[in-house]
């Protein structure tokens, strides 16, 4: 890859009760690098595709086949 990452997106399932903490803990440890970090819940499509264009990594947070 080159270049350094610059935006991230999160997607995750609202229904795995961890979800929303590990959301908030990883976009604010990616914010403290300079990162641009955006979240979606994945069942709702439509803001998912959304929330990923253009972002240079996708982090999927599940544990159902997310």
């Amino acid at each position: 890859m080159r270049g350094a990452l610059k935006s991230v997106a999160i997607l995750y399932n609202p229904g795995h009760e961890r979800a929303p903490r590990l959301v908030r803990e990883i976009g604010e440890m990616l914010d403290r690098r300079g990162m641009s970090v955006a979240s979606c819940a994945i069942e709702r499509e439509p803001e998912a595709l959304a929330c990923i264009a253009g972002v240079d990594l996708i982090i999927t947070l599940g544990g159902d086949g997310t």
